[in-house]
């Protein structure tokens, strides 16, 4: 695995016939300007931990950047930073693509749903719902349809008419919750925060995370 991230992204984007030019330090591709960086983190029992952030700017989205982090582990840096990037591009990327790319770029890893709230209408890009087992052992049912719509309810009332991105995350050990997150537009959303914390997660050993992002309804066109 390259170390060098940016040439890492123009490889990952040209495997989905995507090209890019430079502006910048930035990558240039469709209506987004997007680049990586990777960051060290303190590492444990012999263990190097990496950050992947990978940060897309747009007029679709005014001035606002949006970024998505992954952390990585393994043996070595490069490890490390392979499991990152297959994390962003099996969790994050195909959602990106779709909005900021379209021509369907997001091929079958997304979904489109349309939420109803406070007299507007959003369609919603899903990206899928990416698990991790940490033990040799099957799944438990993890289907979040029904914490989705809690969030939904929630956040729907508070949202202005542009586009908005949320991801949850949430991580457990047996019978224990080991960290979790709700991000709304990259700042932590505290009710959002509420629900993931209190919702009703079986037992086991596993992550969970799930990006998204709203469009108003008449700046959609899938």
């Amino acid at each position: 695995m390259d170390l060098d991230v940016t040439n890492t992204l123009v490889e990952v984007l040209k495997a989905h016939s995507i090209g890019t030019t430079w502006v910048g330090k930035e990558l240039a591709a469709g209506n987004m300007t997007i680049s990586a960086g990777m960051f060290r983190k303190p590492s444990v029992k012999n263990t190097q931990i990496l950050q992947l952030a990978v940060c897309v700017n747009s007029p679709l989205i005014s001035d606002r950047t949006l970024i998505e982090s992954f952390a990585g582990w393994g043996k070595s840096e490069e490890e490390a930073l392979k499991q990152a990037w297959e994390k962003f591009c099996r969790s994050s990327l195909h959602v990106l693509l779709e909005i900021f790319i379209g021509e369907k770029k997001g091929e079958d890893q997304i979904e489109w749903e349309t939420w109803a709230g406070e007299g507007a209408l959003w369609r919603v890009c899903l990206g899928p719902l990416f698990v991790i087992s940490f033990v040799d052992k099957p799944l438990p049912d993890l289907r979040c349809g029904d914490l989705l719509d809690k969030l939904r309810g929630a956040l729907l009332p508070h949202l202005r008419q542009e586009r908005h991105w949320l991801r949850f995350y949430y991580m457990r050990q047996g019978n224990a919750r080991v960290g979790s997150e709700c991000l709304l537009n990259n700042e932590s959303w505290s009710e959002g925060e509420s629900i993931v914390d209190q919702w009703h997660w079986p037992d086991g050993s596993y992550s969970i995370r799930l990006f998204l992002i709203l469009v108003p309804d008449t700046a959609v066109q899938p």
